[in-house]
């Protein structure tokens, strides 16, 4: 979840940790209304943000302008993230799955 959320502030708000920093409920079961609209609405952009994103670096300069403006980090060339020239290995293992021709089943002799 961003930081400094509407929703993050929610629920951090509630008594729901046990044994430190583990939480032992389901948080999003705690939400009010709004609450719950405004979950929805950020689950939403983030899966629309992978769809449209061809590479990890894509996806992740992607988060980073909705998600932390450019006044947030002002060091940081948000451009230079996207560097299409350099594969992750998300890269390399997606190309390898997309390049491979689908299964072809043995059909049956009757």
């Amino acid at each position: 979840m961003p930081k400094n959320s509407f929703i993050s502030d929610e629920l951090k708000a509630k008594p729901l940790k046990k044994n430190g920093n583990d939480y032992s409920h389901r948080l999003h079961q705690s939400l009010a209304p709004s609450g719950k609209e405004t979950l929805k609405k950020v689950i939403y952009s983030v899966e629309t943000l992978a769809s449209i994103s061809k590479s990890w670096n894509k996806f992740t300069r992607l988060m980073k302008e909705k998600y932390h403006p450019e006044r947030d980090l002002p060091y940081i060339d948000l451009e230079m993230m996207d560097n299409e020239e350099q594969e992750t290995d998300f890269d390399q293992m997606l190309k390898v799955l997309l390049s491979t021709p689908p299964i072809r089943r043995k059909r049956e002799v009757k």
